[in-house]
């Protein structure tokens, strides 16, 4: 896949950040203008997700501005639109995953597990030693997972706060 992206003319440059079991990290620099990426940006579309099938692009986005979709026919060759109001509660679980589905596993488990223990509250109800009991793991490795979390949590929160 890597190999493709780098062929791909709209694509300048392809870096391979972190490797890590089955998830890779990539940073891809490509030309922005005359995109839909472009367009959605323009719209202030802070979701979206792009999948490719059988040599089709696949767009899925949260958006409220109704002209979105004539531009978007416009700047090529649309097969299919489909599109639904989504509840409140619907969009809080897409942007709860999307903070989420990049920590891992353990991370999740660490992070989930010191909220639950009050490790969050002021002042905190339990201590890293006990955290570290609870999860069998090395008091070093708790704070290590649970600063991952948060780097990554927040990392993904401030580039939402970019988009304006």
């Amino acid at each position: 896949m890597i190999k493709r992206l780098k062929n791909d003319r709209a694509i300048r440059s392809v870096k391979v950040i972190h490797v890590e079991n089955s998830y890779v990290i990539v940073e891809i620099k490509t030309v922005f203008q005359g995109t839909i990426s472009k367009l959605l940006y323009d719209h202030g579309v802070s979701y979206f997700q792009n999948l490719f099938d059988n040599n089709h692009e696949i767009w899925n986005i949260i958006y409220n501005d109704k002209s979105l979709i004539n531009e978007i026919r416009n700047e090529g060759k649309v097969i299919d639109v489909k599109s639904s109001e989504l509840s409140l509660d619907t969009i809080m679980k897409v942007y709860y995953n999307m903070l989420l589905n990049n920590l891992s596993p353990r991370q999740l488990t660490v992070l989930k597990t010191a909220y639950n223990m009050g490790y969050f509250n002021f002042p905190r109800k339990v201590r890293v030693n006990k955290l570290s009991s609870s999860l069998g793991i090395s008091e070093t490795t708790v704070i290590q997972h649970i600063r991952a979390a948060e780097h990554e949590i927040l990392r993904k929160l401030f580039s939402l706060d970019n988009q304006d």
